[in-house]
């Protein structure tokens, strides 16, 4: 059903009916719920280089 669901949206996104940020945001929060993506915060981007 996941899959789906997440077939379905793409779609929807590559006809133009969402806008990619939405789009990621509802995914993100319909996985949450199916239990399939975990709920962490996010960790920072560094952009220093490594010596």
């Amino acid at each position: 059903m996941t899959y789906d669901v997440v077939l379905k949206a793409c779609r929807m996104a590559a006809q133009g009916v969402f806008q990619l940020p939405s789009l990621r945001e509802s995914l993100r929060r319909y996985l949450i719920k199916a239990k399939v993506l975990a709920n962490i915060v996010e960790v920072p981007a560094y952009c220093e280089a490594a010596d």
